[in-house]
């Protein structure tokens, strides 16, 4: 869904240029119950269509044996044309080097802009020292957790079907379908300073944005 994904934001952003928190947190939060039911919706359709398939379609072992030995005598090629897989190739680095390798480059070029005395110089400044610790903390903990998680996941998913099933795979697939930007737009409306928790939490000397929890 283009517009549903490129619009959102852009009201998003509207909203907050105009010190509007609580319409942006609404606007937010109202993209993310949406994308979560239109993902649970469709795993709950794929689930009922694998069942009924699996249901209807047991052929006996002759009926097999006659499908496999009319696909040997009809079986297709396995790859595509050069031409068409080099076109892929040239599709994929044209991808490749659009969103990964060019904005890498244009980090770089801005970091070194004024020298590499310059950054390093900047890399030793409390603010930047802080932050990198505090991205190598979050990454230890994160990392393995996730990892161990992953693992979990796929080893239940792949080989039991249990309640709640659909729900743990909307959950693993919500992050894919909400720009990760929103996301996090959507984490500093309601833990910010100006969030709509942000006051409770600054009461109560809770802290989560730029903070471990967060």
């Amino acid at each position: 869904m283009p517009g549903y994904s490129e619009i959102l934001p852009l009201l998003i952003v509207v909203k907050l240029e105009q010190f509007d928190y609580s319409g942006a947190t609404v606007i937010a939060s109202i993209m993310l119950i949406v994308s979560f039911v239109l993902i649970f919706a469709i795993n709950l359709l794929h689930a009922w269509l694998r069942k009924r398939q699996g249901g209807e379609s047991k052929p006996t072992a002759q009926g097999s044996h006659r499908a496999q030995h009319h696909g040997l005598e009809t079986q297709l090629p396995l790859t595509e044309p050069p031409p068409v897989r080099a076109t892929l190739i040239v599709v994929a680095l044209a991808f490749l080097v659009l969103l990964l390798i060019l904005p890498l480059v244009v980090v770089f070029t801005e970091a070194l802009r004024q020298g590499i005395a310059a950054y390093f110089a900047a890399m030793q400044e409390p603010e930047a020292l802080a932050a990198i610790r505090l991205t190598l903390l979050t990454a230890a903990i994160v990392v393995p957790t996730n990892m161990a998680f992953g693992i979990a996941a796929a080893w239940s998913i792949t080989k039991f079907d249990f309640p709640g099933k659909n729900l743990l795979l909307t959950i693993i697939d919500l992050p894919f379908s909400v720009s990760p930007v929103v996301a996090g737009m959507l984490f500093v409306l309601l833990f910010g300073l100006q969030g709509l928790f942000g006051s409770w939490l600054l009461e109560h000397g809770i802290k989560i944005i730029f903070a471990i929890p967060g």
